[in-house]
């Protein structure tokens, strides 16, 4: 395998592409389905049990005889797929159903069931970028923590394994760097529990975090997921470009966030639909609060300590804002920020280690965050089979609150964090035991188990019937005290919503 087919095979195998997204490849359930239709003439069988829609494709492959491997290989497969993002303009989704027929017709079942797991971004198999750091980093025979400093520098799999090729590792500017990441602690103890001296503590922001690349007259800003946003945000463009005309080369990272007509901070979900969904009905303000400086005129200084990136940061930030800060190792100043922050609408605070450097792409103790933990109990009625390690548990659950008067159950979404791998068996067992019937990829159940779940916002939710769905949310206990009538109600649910959102 070359370096070419090796970078295909990890993109492929990641469901992850550096050259496109899925967006741009705009292929759904709903395509995919006409397709395999069209192609098999309608024979398709009914009542499937499949655990998803890739399994599902393989049933249809295994009912029509189609079992035969292709002839495609890594690179044809790979190529076939990046096509797509070429099918544009009028009947674009009668071309891409005809150009999918064909693929389709020369794949065998298992084929098609990881060709449609790749293009419609659901490559669950339980292989992460972790698993291909550790194997890169002992074929190329290079210590675990300098593989992690030359990824940084390359900044994707693509450019690592061309930087190998050419023996060139270094940052490049215009080009992501994965951003390194924080750990959650839940109280204030556990900040001081790694016997950190000195740390900072920053306000956390409710906006989208952005990396800010700038080399002479180019600016680009990508998101968290090292996604390009440039074109999205003009406004802190020309404000990067304004305030940073004496600096040639930078990168630096900070929150984006966005203010309405009265000077008050939007809320993230809305804050998102202004940028990516070009809401552009009602008033919105951007601006860039910066927190760290990774790169400066040709200098990489992820290497440094935060304090040494946050007294560069200080010294050209010029006209930009800084996100706002307290040095201290007093826990009663800690506290006291924090408060301050969540009275004035942030998320919480975060926590940095003053001594340490940049790990992108890492989540670890040097960062850590702290936020107001907001909890309701509420009932799972419907369980479903996961995916890789937890194939065997049903570990998505659908959590319910009570209507207002009580007399049924309206849905808040899924959610499948929070438990051990040996409370997801026993759930599992509980689950089993209480099964009213199968549904699609799970079991519908008795309104049974209650469990508490933190989650971290509520936004309006079109998708279900309560109007209202939890972000980030995870089991932090199962309520065995607790009765299903004890459960928190959609009142209850509004109440929270309209204190998040100042409503």
């Amino acid at each position: 395998m070359d370096s070419e087919e090796l970078i295909m095979f990890i993109e492929l195998s990641l469901g992850k592409f550096e050259n496109f997204t899925k967006k741009d490849l705009n292929i759904g359930i709903n395509t995919i389905f006409d397709a395999i239709n069209e192609l098999f003439l309608n024979n398709i069988p009914k009542n499937i049990n499949a655990e998803d829609f890739g399994q599902w494709v393989k049933e249809v492959f295994i009912f029509n005889d189609k079992i035969e491997p292709s002839k495609f290989n890594l690179i044809n497969i790979y190529k076939e797929i990046e096509g797509f993002k070429n099918l544009k303009g009028k009947g674009v989704r009668n071309l891409r159903i005809e150009k999918l027929k064909k693929i389709f017709n020369n794949l065998s079942y298992i084929e098609a069931k990881y060709f449609t797991k790749i293009v419609i971004g659901e490559m669950r198999g339980g292989i992460k970028e972790g698993l291909f750091k550790k194997a890169l980093s002992k074929f190329y025979d290079i210590d675990k923590k300098d593989f992690n400093e030359i990824f940084l520098k390359s900044g994707n799999f693509k450019n690592l394994i061309e930087n190998f090729r050419k023996g060139e590792f270094k940052i490049e500017v215009l080009k992501p760097i994965p951003m390194m990441l924080a750990e959650k602690v839940e109280n204030f103890e556990e900040i001081f529990s790694e016997n950190k001296k000195n740390i900072a503590i920053e306000y956390k922001y409710d906006g989208i975090r952005v990396q800010i690349h700038k080399k002479g007259d180019s600016v680009k800003i990508f998101s968290r997921n090292l996604n390009d946003i440039t074109e999205k945000i003009p406004s802190i463009v020309l404000k990067i470009k304004d305030n940073l005309k004496d600096i040639n080369e930078i990168i630096l990272e900070g929150e984006l966030i966005g203010f309405n007509d009265k000077k008050e901070l939007l809320p993230f979900q809305i804050l998102m639909s202004k940028i990516f969904k070009e809401d552009k009905d009602d008033y919105c303000v951007l601006d860039i609060y910066l927190f760290d400086i990774l790169y400066l005129e040709g200098e990489d200084l992820t290497n440094l300590p935060y304090l040494k990136r946050m007294e560069f940061l200080e010294k050209i930030k010029d006209g930009l804002n800084r996100v706002k800060f307290l040095i201290t190792d007093d826990i009663d100043e800690v506290k006291n920020f924090y408060d301050e922050a969540v009275k004035n609408g942030f998320e919480g605070i975060m926590i940095k280690d003053l001594n340490g450097i940049y790990s992108g792409g890492k989540r670890g103790k040097l960062w850590l965050k702290l936020k107001k933990v907001l909890t309701v109990d509420l009932v799972i009625l419907e369980a479903f089979w996961g995916y890789g390690r937890r194939m065997n548990w049903l570990s998505d659950y659908m959590l319910y609150c009570l209507s207002k008067d009580m007399n049924k159950y309206l849905p808040l979404g899924k959610t499948f964090k929070g438990l051990t791998d040996k409370e997801f068996q026993e759930m599992t067992e509980r689950l089993l035991n209480i099964k009213i019937e199968d549904i699609d990829g799970g079991i519908r159940v008795k309104p049974e188990i209650v469990v508490e779940v933190a989650f971290e916002d509520i936004q309006r939710s079109s998708k279900y019937e309560s109007g209202y769905a939890l972000r980030f949310a995870r089991i932090l206990r199962i309520r065995d005290d607790k009765l299903p009538s004890d459960i928190d109600t959609i009142e209850d649910i509004e109440e929270i919503f309209n204190k998040l959102h100042n409503l």
